[in-house]
């Protein structure tokens, strides 16, 4: 019985291989087209993503989409309603194509949606906001999945957004910028022609405070954050870019945004030119440990990255042994080694899971930063 079930089970195996890589594709382009309503905490969104079958005969394409954001359409190129199921156990929605995509050439589908995200609803990292909308200012974070994802955090894309705020508002996001001014509203165009993890944006009412540091202008959003750290803050980002670009050259953005969001979300959050800190993460003076380790990520994750989860160790390592770079440039060896013995130790608290199945690991559980960002430093 059991050598019979073996044989079935080891004859499966490659059509199970089969079908899971039936749905492998490249996202090449997004074009997101949305409005954001402050007031009522709400976004409304087109999003038209450009992707290329990886596959003979793609029958279905699975994308990661925030479950508060309810799907009313999926077209494809020619208009014709695509078919499609939610699993909001995953956040994701699988479209199943009734003609098969051929390997290669590419395809386009538009997705409808819209929904509040007020930032207490269940988030697709668990535990953390990465999608909020207040009265004052809102963050929507790529992994807010708050425009249909996949391959996350491997996958690399261009994107254009061109994003809608009341009046008063403004859009901050990657890439090149244009406006339009209607009479209640402006419509903000980012334009990213690499490819890269843009898809991040902050819309805020409050106007930077510009600090000039080592040839390095940065421009600083913080609310509620104390003003006696503002400068402090962008001085220590100029001296970090400055010192980073010797080591590392030039990265895509010197001149970088630094956004406060709100409690919950991230100490801290990297995309392309712009950098998302938390008021835990803001503090008193400046943290200049996790400033190091976020402005590095202009280089480990916005221009490298690694293909696949499994190899995470190859941007987080490399953003932490960066970090301790810093400390010992500017606090001395002492310090540095002082971090790198608490890194070691912490190294050594995952010892069940290799560090290439990183992808068995929650996204930003502890176990995940100890395996790839202390291993991999």
């Amino acid at each position: 019985m059991w050598r019979r079930f073996l044989t079935l089970a080891v004859g499966l195996l490659p059509i199970l291989g089969a079908q899971e890589r039936r749905g492998r594709i490249d996202v090449e382009h997004y074009l997101i087209e949305a409005e954001i309503q402050p007031r009522t905490q709400s976004l409304s969104a087109t999003a038209a993503v450009r992707f290329t079958p990886l596959d003979d005969n793609l029958t279905s394409a699975v994308f990661e989409l925030h479950n508060s954001l309810s799907v009313s359409k999926i077209v494809d190129s020619g208009g014709k309603q695509i078919p499609a199921s939610t699993s909001a156990q995953d956040f994701t929605r699988r479209l199943t194509f009734d003609e098969p995509l051929k390997r290669s050439q590419p395809a386009t589908v538009t997705f409808t949606y819209d929904g509040r995200l007020t930032g207490n609803e269940e988030s697709p990292v668990y535990g953390i906001k990465f999608a909020s909308i207040q009265n004052d200012s809102a963050y929507l974070l790529y992994p807010g999945r708050w425009f249909p994802v996949s391959g996350y955090t491997a996958d690399r894309f261009s994107a254009e957004l061109r994003i809608s705020v009341p009046a008063g508002y403004r859009v901050l996001a990657s890439g090149v910028e244009t406006r339009e001014t209607a009479a209640d509203k402006t419509i903000y165009t980012f334009k990213f022609e690499r490819s890269s993890f843009p898809g991040s944006l902050a819309v805020v009412r409050e106007q930077a405070t510009p600090v000039s540091s080592g040839g390095v202008t940065t421009q600083v959003y913080f609310r509620s954050a104390g003003k006696e750290v503002v400068h402090p803050y962008g001085e220590e980002t100029g001296k970090i870019v400055s010192h980073f670009t010797s080591l590392f050259g030039l990265p895509p953005y010197a001149n970088l945004a630094l956004i406060e969001t709100e409690s919950g979300a991230p100490n801290g959050y990297s995309a392309p030119g712009l950098v998302f800190l938390s008021p835990r993460g803001i503090g008193k003076q400046p943290n200049t440990k996790l400033l190091a380790n976020q402005i590095s990520r202009q280089w480990w994750e916005t221009l490298v990255s690694p293909a696949s989860r499994n190899h995470l160790w190859l941007s987080q390592g490399l953003a932490n042994y960066s970090e301790l770079l810093y400390l010992e440039h500017s606090s001395g060896p002492g310090a540095r080694d002082t971090e790198l013995r608490d890194t070691m130790v912490e190294a050594l608290t995952v010892d069940n899971v290799p560090i290439v199945q990183a992808s068995r690991l929650e996204d930003y559980a502890p176990e995940l930063w100890a395996l790839v960002s202390s291993k991999g430093a």
